[in-house]
């Protein structure tokens, strides 16, 4: 089911099953890459925000993400800020037991998709050796997918998008299935998405039973939208657009400026 099969009338979340109009907490991503003390103070101000921290992808050194992600959680660690990290699928079974052990008295809340993902063992194996919980993304593209994560104890949640389940309805149906299996549930799209796909994802946070791994989203750090109206963001949460369908109005004018034939 896509967003042309909902009544055109009807609000998304309203449709599927309305629970809230406030989603929270909404991802603040921080590449391992860009300074610390800069990082600080771009995030300060997002109260009871997602932080995510994402590593050099296998490139750096474990133990040096490692205490960069020590010293985040020293900051910002303070409760009201929920802190993962995302390898990518980056590192090889043994970095990632290495980066889990020395992060493990942190305020880390979960490190997402460490191994490759195809590799279930290698995830049942950092599991096994983590106190840290342990997240699947790359690994979870059906139902399936996220019954054998479950079933061999590789992860504890999952990251789900509607780019890899193919659309709203399996993005629904997968977490009311993380609720059925006590498995932790974080809604994402694709890196830098426009605000219809934003949008989308907001209805769908709604509606779902719980996203007690956040909301990733990226489209408010685009340089120019495609929505007439901006997205409503503020403090850590995101406002779901009200009004008919997603709730927003595309802008004509700018799809055909950024369009490009294929």
């Amino acid at each position: 089911m896509g967003f042309s099969h909902y009544p055109l009338l009807i609000t998304h979340y309203r449709f599927i099953s309305m629970k809230i109009k406030r989603i929270e907490p909404v991802a603040v991503s921080l590449p391992m890459v860009k300074p610390v003390k800069m990082s600080f103070e771009e995030v300060r101000s997002a109260n009871n925000a997602l932080m995510r921290i994402e590593t050099d992808d296998g490139v750096a050194d474990p133990l040096a993400d490692a205490e960069r992600t020590r010293r985040i959680c020293d900051v910002l660690g303070n409760g009201d800020m929920l802190i993962c990290a995302d390898a990518n699928q980056g590192w090889s079974v043994e970095q990632a037991i290495a980066y889990v052990h020395a992060v493990e008295d942190t305020a880390l809340e979960f490190f997402e998709q460490p191994v490759a993902g195809d590799d279930l063992e290698g995830m049942a194996a950092v599991a096994r050796a983590s106190r840290i919980k342990i997240g699947a993304d790359e690994g979870v593209h059906s139902i399936e997918d996220l019954r054998r994560h479950h079933e061999a104890g590789a992860a504890c949640g999952a990251s789900l998008k509607a780019i890899k389940l193919g659309g709203i309805k399996p993005v629904y149906e997968a977490a009311r299935l993380c609720e059925q299996l006590g498995m932790k549930v974080n809604l994402a799209c694709k890196m830098a998405e426009s605000g219809i796909a934003t949008a989308a994802l907001l209805h769908l946070a709604a509606a779902v039973p719980s996203v007690d791994w956040g909301v990733s989203l990226t489209s408010q750090y685009l340089t120019q939208d495609i929505l007439k109206r901006p997205l409503a963001f503020a403090d850590g949460h995101a406002e779901v657009p009200a009004g008919p369908g997603l709730g927003i109005e595309v802008d004509e004018a700018k799809v055909r400026r950024y369009a490009r034939e294929a």
